[in-house]
């Protein structure tokens, strides 16, 4: 990790004194603080940082109940943020986005590290839980840690981010990954009743009433090397409304579309075949952006990406309308045994990896535009931008494309559609994750 130097936090302490002197900036939402921060404002990350960072430590101390581990992964963290900033949504909370970048590092790390998320001691006992400076009483201590230990990883990490990092329950079931409130709800039962247990004090709501631990303070040494890597020769990122990624998307797949009529000029369609092809396409280019504006674009009042459930309903549905659709559009079936062989064959296999090339063009410019945006769910948004892409590029080939028999579409154009899907569902992950 990044090696620590005591000269830096000195600088903290200076731009300490700036945020005093400028209380518009101090008083400002964690929200526009990013953006300042987005535009290169140095200041703006020192009071993002002092508000977030606390909350953050607190949540990977519970991940991990190691310290060490904990502070190398707020690094890692931060510097995501760092990276991505240029992707961030501006409006979108920040606070439910950071918290998803830092599981997101976590759940790598483990996965790539095949570790342990408890570190045993050098006697090979588990440690103890480092909150020296608001010790709880020993009873409620153990009350808490039966309650926690006892309830299963994802329900432990949904308490953990309600109770102790503050998070609403919409906003933890974002970073969760939850549907609603599917994991929370049950997290919060089995807690109550293992904490009715044992205490001896019976109370109305024991989980409401406990003194949860409060946020940890990262260590100077580690506030200071995150500071130092987030804001050397720090300048503006230019980053994109969510309406002009949409934008770009709807006119690339426009562009491609283009290409498709030219093609079936210079071949000579029918004016029918053309006219037909165009009106599909024009049809399917308002499915294409409620896809792309549903699948990619921040939710009002949240600022995070729409619901799971719904999202995964499109990634389903819009295959299989489009299949149907095709389905619809044939105007001839003949025998697969005689479709597999000659001139139709050759026709579809070269229909098809001209339709692959156009959907792999829409589905790469759909990624690079939502590049870094989707810290939650990017394998789910991947599969999206390759469906709509897949669609884009069939509608393209089937504008000049003259073949209309049954088993050519669902082949050469419909199969496009889900193979790339699948390829964005793997690409998604590395692409648009922060």
């Amino acid at each position: 990790m990044t090696s620590y130097s005591g000269t830096l936090w000195p600088a903290l302490e200076v731009a300490r004194l700036t945020l005093e002197r400028s209380p518009s900036l101090a008083e400002s939402t964690s929200e526009r603080l990013m953006e300042s921060y987005v535009d290169g404002e140095v200041d703006a990350f020192e009071l993002l940082y002092r508000r977030v960072s606390p909350n953050l430590m607190g949540y990977l101390l519970r991940l991990t109940r190691n310290r060490e581990r904990a502070e190398d992964l707020l690094q890692i963290t931060f510097s995501k943020i760092h990276r991505a900033r240029g992707s961030y949504l501006r409006g979108a909370p920040v606070l439910p986005w950071i918290l998803a970048i830092a599981r997101r590092s976590f759940l790598d790390e483990r996965r790539s590290a095949n570790v342990r998320t408890e570190d045993l001691s050098p006697d090979g006992s588990l440690p103890e839980q480092q909150n020296e400076e608001r010790p709880l009483p020993t009873e409620l201590s153990d009350a808490l840690e039966m309650a926690l230990d006892r309830l299963p990883d994802n329900y432990r990490e949904a308490i953990v981010l309600t109770k102790i990092t503050g998070l609403s329950v919409a906003e933890a079931a974002q970073v969760l990954g939850a549907t609603g409130t599917s994991r929370l709800q049950p997290a919060a039962q089995r807690a109550r009743a293992v904490l009715a247990h044992a205490m001896t004090t019976p109370k109305h709501d024991p989980l409401a009433d406990f003194p949860w631990p409060k946020p940890e303070v990262p260590r100077e040494e580690v506030s200071a090397a995150i500071h130092s890597a987030c804001t050397k020769n720090l300048c503006p990122v230019k980053s994109m409304s969510a309406a002009t990624r949409l934008t770009l998307c709807l006119l690339l797949s426009s562009f491609v579309a283009g290409v498709g009529y030219w093609f079936g000029i210079r071949h000579h369609r029918s004016e029918l075949g053309l006219r037909t092809g165009v009106y599909g396409a024009l049809g399917w280019a308002i499915v294409q952006a409620a896809v792309l504006f549903i699948g990619f674009s921040p939710a009002r009042g949240r600022g995070t990406l729409g619901s799971r459930t719904l999202r995964l309903v499109l990634a389903v549905a819009l295959p299989v309308l489009f299949l149907g659709y095709l389905t619809y559009s044939a105007w001839s079936y003949v025998p697969f045994a005689e479709f597999s062989h000659g001139a139709r064959a050759d026709h579809a296999w070269s229909c098809g990896l001209v339709a692959l090339t156009f959907g792999a063009l829409v589905s790469g410019g759909v990624m690079l535009a939502w590049r870094g945006t989707d810290p939650l769910t990017p394998r789910l948004s991947g599969a999206l931008a390759g469906l709509v892409g897949g669609v884009g590029g069939a509608l393209a080939v089937g504008i000049g494309c003259p073949s209309h028999e049954a088993w050519h579409l669902w082949l050469s154009h419909g199969l496009i559609v889900l193979a790339l899907g699948a390829m964005g569902c793997v690409v998604g992950r590395r692409l648009l994750a922060p």
